[in-house]
């Protein structure tokens, strides 16, 4: 069989055009929970059992990544509006390794990932000590806080 594979091209492409279909169906659609795209890295941390330092609205997201002065970096620069405000008033910045969980309809959480988040979504925010004013990961004026923990409230 093998050589008439060799021999016949026709016969490799009958046979394996439908294996070849299916594995690369299978692997670019492989999300790592509901509404994540592929190949979005997802933290086997647990949940965070504190209260969040807020909760807030989604207004932006961007990926950014390169090699900076420690080296290489990877991270998401999420602008949020945090009640009473109407407009974007804080940003927060997740590092890849970043935890981000989505609530679930029996009031738990399932592990998610940062490339989830869209404008518009409902998050919870647990932030370390670290912040900064005025960079450009905050909206203008505002203040850039470090993300410990994200949950997706929907």
């Amino acid at each position: 069989m093998m050589c008439s594979l060799l021999r016949d091209p026709k016969v490799l492409t009958r046979r394996m055009m439908p294996t070849m279909v299916t594995f690369l169906a299978v692997a670019c659609n492989h999300p790592t929970a509901s509404g994540d795209p592929p190949n979005c890295p997802v933290s086997t941390a647990a949940p965070m059992s504190t209260p969040p330092s807020f909760s807030a609205s989604v207004a932006q997201v961007t990926f950014e990544g390169g090699n900076g002065p420690a080296g290489p970096y990877a991270q998401y620069n999420v602008w949020v509006i945090v009640p009473p405000n109407t407009t974007p008033n804080a940003g927060v910045i997740l590092p890849l390794a970043t935890p981000v969980f989505a609530m679930n309809a029996a009031g738990g959480v399932d592990r998610s990932s940062a490339c989830a988040l869209r404008p518009g979504m409902q998050v919870q925010v647990w932030h370390d000590f670290r912040w900064v004013f005025g960079s450009a990961e905050a909206p203008p004026g505002d203040t850039a806080y470090v993300g410990q923990q994200v949950v997706i409230a929907h």
